[in-house]
C-alpha cells in the first residue's frame, strides 16, 4: 500500500498535467458550448450553474456567452468555491 504522502503527490501532478493539456486544447476563453462540454452538461443545467455565486468569476465582464478557460477548469476541479 502507498503511504498518503505519496498518493497526494501522485493524485496533484497528474490533476496538473491534466489541467495543462485541457488549457492547450482550448482557447484562454471558451464558448457556451465549450463550456457545457468541458462540463459535461446539458444547456438547462448549465443555465443553472451559470447563476450559482461560485460560478460568478469564470464569466468574463462585457463579453456575451465566454468564459475564462482556466476560472472553468479551477472551478471544475473544486479549487474556488
Amino acid at each position: 500500500m502507498f503511504a498518503p504522502e505519496v498518493i497526494n503527490n501522485l493524485t496533484d501532478a497528474i490533476a496538473e498535467q491534466l489541467e495543462d493539456k485541457m488549457t492547450k486544447k482550448y482557447h484562454p476563453t471558451v464558448s457556451r458550448e465549450e463550456a457545457m462540454d468541458l462540463i459535461g452538461c446539458s444547456a438547462a443545467v448549465f443555465n443553472e450553474i451559470r447563476k450559482r455565486d461560485d460560478f460568478q468569476f469564470v464569466h468574463i465582464e462585457g463579453i456575451s456567452s465566454r468564459y475564462s478557460t482556466a476560472n472553468l477548469i479551477e472551478w471544475i476541479n473544486g479549487r474556488r468555491k
